[in-house]
Parts: C-alpha cells; sequence; structure tokens
C-alpha cells in the first residue's frame, strides 16, 4: 500500500480551525490553547498512523477518505476553548 498524502482536505481544514483559535485566543487562556494545540498534534499523529497501517481495523475507510479522528479529537475541546474565552470576555465587559 503507497504512503497516503500528509495532507489532505480534513487535516487542513482542522490546522486552520486550530491555528484560527490559537492566534485569537487571549494570553490569560494560553495554557488551555496549548494543551487544545498539543492534542490536535497527538490526534494527528494517530491519524497518519492509522492511515499508513496494514493492520484490520474495523473502521478502516477507503484510501483518500477521511477517518474522522483528527476533526472529533478537536472539535470539543476548541468548542470548550472558545466558551470560556467568550465567558472570560463577557465578565471582563462587564
Amino acid at each position: 500500500m503507497a504512503s497516503q498524502s500528509l495532507c489532505n482536505g480534513e487535516r487542513a481544514v482542522v490546522l486552520l480551525f486550530i491555528s484560527a483559535i490559537l492566534f485569537s485566543t487571549p494570553s490569560s487562556l494560553f495554557s488551555q490553547a496549548l494543551v487544545l494545540f498539543l492534542l490536535a498534534i497527538a490526534a494527528l499523529f494517530l491519524d497518519i498512523r492509522l492511515d499508513n497501517s496494514n493492520f484490520s481495523v474495523p473502521f478502516k475507510t477507503r484510501p483518500g477518505a477521511s477517518s474522522g479522528i483528527f476533526l472529533g479529537a478537536v472539535t470539543l475541546p476548541a468548542v470548550y476553548d472558545l466558551k470560556v474565552d467568550s465567558a472570560i470576555k463577557s465578565i471582563l465587559v462587564a
């Protein structure tokens, strides 16, 4: 099996999403943004490793299709980070 491309549509979208969050996060929430970044790196590593594996994985997708691991691992923590960010901004404004 040939090695898959390291950049597909899902990975590009998630990386743009994460970079937008990292650049818009205030310095008071830097630790949360750093944890989100580390989670994204771990999910990317897992996603690439599963794409290139020859193991019989129950959710193996067709070549070129997204497994959803990367997007699924990053979405909920990113939403949480954005909610905390907006809550802190509303407290500071009030």
